[in-house]
């Protein structure tokens, strides 16, 4: 029994140091040690990552400087830095270019910027364009100037953007460019095109091959774009997207564009900016497509209208009368005050002359009436007044108008009628000037010195005056009351420009609403404008023109 008992507790201890191990062991270690497999591994030697194409170098040529101004937008939120674009701006600069920023702290408005630059560059807006600066913007393209216009799917998102002039501005993210571009019928989708298979290293990274006909793509063989919006509407496809290149939109693909060009050359839109910077601008032929875009933008030809008043002057500026009529008053003199001051602005001379002088521009003021000296100035524009008298040749030179002015005739001296016979004492006068009633009433109003009738008071009838009526070639005929013309002749001696109103009062407020831009009352055509100067009820002066 005293042996059993010492058993079971040698027993009881022998567990008690056994169960530990076998506790540990259960737990922390299954089975026995197995040898590890070989670990797969990739074949890294045949491994091929996308890479980003080579570089073609762009051609290094001898380029003619150039006095070309270029605006770049900065006031519409435009989500990029200057320094994203010194690769597009440096060869500018080095040709000459002047590249002059708009944003909120310039003291100019878009139009007046656009009237002497060639180029307008405009990147990633998200605020509105108003309708005054959509319409400057398509005047400016009609007369040659040149529009680039990038977007970026990565930049067109809402933030808080505060102009310290007009407060709060709305976001409009891309339907902010679209607004500018809907006059050339392009705009563009709001999404990024992608392509898994045609590549450089990410499926929004993509590789174009398939290029439009057009300066801007010339030398082009392959291009990366780097998420780029694509164009929904599009006339003239530049950079063109494989059957693989899809839309984030629908997912879908097929002839799709991320560049385009509409206004017959002379606006480009293009969906991404990235590849403009480094170091995306040294990849594939992106280097070539930016030296296509400074040719582009230095390429157009601007043609001077009258909305680009005074800035279609480029040499000394001369003034100039054809008729004695017109008397320069305070009036005429602070409108040329005015002009004086904008062209000496800009380093050119205004005077008064009395004859041509080579190298100068001329303004001409002229008055219907003057029908001999006016009249070689309106053949040009194919503008007729019946009454007026024919030159003999026809003919008529820009560059001398001086020859169109008339010789002063000496004044006579009156010769006294005799006195008939019996009429000693009877004071003498010289024969009276036949005077011609034109149909005045006590008040002398509403009639100007020729006695035209404008009608101004029903009470005044029908005095059978005759209105003067200018035959415009494409237009028809128009009553010289109220209307004043510009017209403007340029030729490579110089720059001509004619006002033509009845009286001085009127050539003065035609030349101050030419001076300040104001052009809404007239009807513009081919270098040409016919103007109504607004008349009202009351203080006409001895013309009968309203001030």
């Amino acid at each position: 029994m005293k042996n059993n008992k010492l058993l079971i507790g040698l027993c009881l201890a022998v567990a008690l140091l056994i169960l530990p191990i076998v506790i540990r062991y259960t737990s922390y270690y299954q089975g026995s040690y197995q040898p590890a497999k070989t670990i797969a591994t990739p074949d890294y030697a045949g491994l091929k990552l996308p890479e980003p194409p080579i570089s073609t170098p762009a051609a290094v040529t001898v380029t003619a400087q150039s006095d070309k101004t270029i605006i770049l937008d900065q006031y519409h939120g435009n989500l990029f830095s200057i320094d994203e674009l010194a690769l597009l701006l440096q060869p500018l600069e080095e040709r000459g270019v002047t590249i002059e920023r708009y944003d909120m702290y310039t003291m100019t408005s878009l139009e007046e910027k656009l009237k002497y630059a060639d180029a307008y560059v405009v990147i990633a807006p998200t605020t509105d364009f108003s309708v005054y600066e959509v319409q400057a913007v398509k005047e400016f393209v009609d007369r040659g100037g040149r529009l680039l216009v990038l977007t970026d799917p990565t930049r067109s998102y809402s933030y808080n953007y505060y102009d310290p002039y007009s407060g709060s501005m709305p976001y409009a993210g891309l339907a902010s460019a679209n607004t500018l571009l809907e006059p050339y019928k392009l705009a563009f989708n709001n999404d990024y095109l992608y392509n898994v298979k045609n590549n450089e290293g990410n499926f929004r990274n993509i590789i174009f091959t398939s290029f439009g006909e057009s300066p801007v793509t010339k030398g082009l063989s392959k291009v990366v774009l780097y998420s780029a919006n694509s164009l929904r509407r599009v006339e003239s496809p530049l950079i063109k997207g494989d059957a693989d290149t899809l839309s984030s939109n629908t997912d879908t693909g097929g002839d799709l564009a991320a560049a385009g060009m509409g206004a017959d050359g002379k606006v480009v839109a293009i969906g991404d900016m990235t590849f403009l910077s480094t170091p995306y601008i040294t990849v594939a032929d992106n280097q070539v497509l930016v030296g296509n875009l400074v040719d582009f933008l230095l390429g157009g030809e601007r043609v001077p209208g009258l909305a680009d008043f005074p800035y279609i002057f480029t040499q000394p500026v001369d003034v100039v009368t054809t008729t004695v009529e017109i008397k320069i008053n305070s009036e005429m003199l602070g409108a040329f005050a005015s002009l004086q001051a904008s062209l000496e602005g800009r380093g050119l001379s205004m005077a008064y002359a009395t004859e041509s002088v080579k190298g100068h521009d001329l303004i001409v003021l002229g008055t219907y009436s003057a029908t001999d000296t006016i009249q070689p100035y309106l053949d040009a524009f194919g503008i007729t007044i019946p009454t007026s008298t024919e030159t003999e040749d026809g003919g008529f030179d820009f560059n001398d108008p001086f020859s169109a002015l008339p010789t002063p005739e000496p004044e006579l001296t009156p010769t006294p009628t005799p006195l008939p016979a019996g009429d000693a004492g009877t004071e003498i006068f010289p024969t009276p000037t036949p005077y011609v009633d034109w149909g005045y009433n006590s008040s002398n109003s509403g009639y100007d010195t020729w006695g035209y009738d404008y009608g101004y008071n029903s009470d005044y009838g029908d005095t059978g005056a005759k209105v003067i009526t200018l035959t415009i070639a494409g237009f028809g005929d128009v009553e010289a009351p109220g209307v004043g013309l510009l017209l403007l002749k340029i030729s490579p001696e110089r720059t001509t420009l004619v006002l033509l109103a009845e009286d001085a009062a009127s050539l003065t407020s035609l030349l101050s609403r030419l001076q300040s831009g104001d052009l809404s009352g007239c009807m513009r055509l081919e270098k040409m404008a016919i103007c109504s100067l607004g008349y009202y009820s009351s203080s006409y002066d001895s013309y009968g023109t309203s001030y």
